[in-house]
């Protein structure tokens, strides 16, 4: 449970313990639009900004952009690019105060760098490279600014490389190498607000599979000396992390076996050994975003192998679509979550109407209207709103929510209003949609 003083409502996220879908709908569908047709989604923040990509125009071979959104709002804001309007530029991670990192052409038609913005401003500030390198990409960024990401390197073990780096919290903005896990290549894709990076890398000897693909392994690194731990796989050769929560926990997939079929997986987190998270009734699956909870999103497939957004619920694994509110998801195809924030709203991408669109899906959310001289409460326990008390309740085991009226001392309970009606003190509440409730409380005579 977390408060917000910010705002009054409470979003509620069914954990459920049987894989066939709900009768009742969980999540709303935004459309996060684009600059100009299309737009792809890559992550969202606790305070609901997203970080996008975005067509410039209809017009083929229009630049794309990086885009971003402000604080309750969802107008799109074009971060343009280290070239001005006729550049390039993509957006990849946002943080909780709004600065985002990403890549954009630094010369024209030539080289990539990583990107960050300043701490309050969408100035974009250019990130360099390792040692010189050609290219670099950010793709994480945490509360402390730190960026993770990936840059050529021409000082690797086996000359010109592409490795993973972090960039230093003193404020300098300079590159640290991450190195590998032995091999020539590793890249850096999450950082946490510890300064732990997840990704994946070569290993030692620069090995192949039996198709000659290149054997990676998924790792994250210890925050005071940086150093890469490989987490191993499923089983099969390969592996790679995506998403990297506070706690320590890897999104990501794997190999199951030899490299015929990848799974999503999550690391438990104490032991930190991988857990397989299936799929949804096909062959493959991939993992891309953790909250804090552990709750996970990605893409998977269906029993058609048809891949389609994901979002796992304690490590249960659920077709978002099928999560909508009725109606909510007319026209759309969801093809892949990307991230998932604390309460529980996924950014991701599919297409609407036959067209590229990055989305937003949010939890059902129930309104309480603050009542005087009462509280109400809830079971499972998670609400005790008063005059003065926001929660965010997530993590409940029904799909309804119990409701008490409890009035203070001289005072009695005299009705409900929204969707509880009459004047008994409880109410049940069916989480199949946004719903408001409120209670009035009279003196007691």
């Amino acid at each position: 449970m977390k408060k917000t003083p910010a705002a009054n409502s409470l979003f509620f996220i069914l954990a459920m313990t049987s894989l066939s879908a709900p009768s009742y709908a969980l999540y709303t569908l935004r459309d996060i639009g684009s600059l100009g047709c299309s737009s792809v989604g890559y992550g969202i923040n606790n305070k609901g900004q997203i970080i996008a990509d975005s067509t410039t125009s209809c017009t083929a071979g229009a630049p794309t952009h990086g885009v971003t959104t402000a604080i309750g709002s969802n107008k799109l804001i074009d971060l343009g690019s280290l070239l001005g309007k006729g550049g390039t530029s993509s957006g990849r991670g946002i943080n909780d105060s709004g600065q985002v990192t990403g890549e954009s052409v630094a010369m024209p038609f030539q080289y990539s760098h990583a990107i960050m913005t300043k701490k309050n401003s969408l100035q974009l500030i250019d990130l360099g490279t390792l040692y010189g390198g050609a290219n670099s990409s950010g793709y994480g960024i945490n509360t402390k600014g730190q960026v993770s990401g990936s840059s050529t390197t021409t000082k690797g073990r086996y000359g010109a490389s592409m490795h993973a780096f972090i960039t230093s919290a003193n404020n300098t903005l300079s590159m640290i190498d991450l190195g590998t896990l032995g091999g020539q290549n590793s890249y850096g894709t999450e950082i946490n607000k510890s300064g732990q990076i997840t990704g994946y890398s070569q290993l030692l000897g620069n090995r192949l599979d039996p198709q000659k693909n290149a054997i990676v392994h998924a790792f994250i690194t210890d925050v005071s000396t940086n150093k890469m731990t490989d987490i191993g796989t499923l089983g099969g050769y390969s592996s790679q992390g995506y998403g990297l929560n506070d706690k320590g926990q890897v999104a990501g997939y794997s190999d199951i076996r030899d490299f015929t079929f990848q799974h999503a997986f999550v690391t438990h987190p104490t032991t930190r050994k991988m857990i397989d998270l299936g799929t949804l009734g096909g062959n493959n699956s991939k993992a891309y975003g953790i909250n804090s909870k552990g709750d996970t999103t990605g893409t998977a497939a269906r029993a058609d192998n048809k891949m389609v957004a994901f979002v796992a619920l304690q490590n249960h694994m659920y077709d978002l679509q099928k999560l909508l509110v009725k109606g909510s998801g007319t026209g759309w195809l969801l093809q892949m979550g990307r991230s998932i924030n604390d309460i529980g709203q996924i950014v991701g991408t599919g297409t609407y109407n036959g067209q590229l669109r990055a989305f937003v899906a949010s939890p059902a959310k129930l309104n309480i209207e603050q009542p005087s001289h009462g509280v109400i409460r809830s079971t499972p326990v998670g609400i005790n709103c008063g005059p003065s008390c926001v929660e965010h309740f997530t993590g409940a085991d029904s799909p309804s929510i119990t409701l008490s009226a409890v009035a203070e001392k001289g005072y009695i309970f005299s009705g409900w209003g929204g969707v509880c009606k009459g004047t008994v003190a409880t109410c049940i509440v069916k989480m199949d949609t946004d719903k408001t409730v409120s209670a009035k409380f009279t003196i007691k005579r």
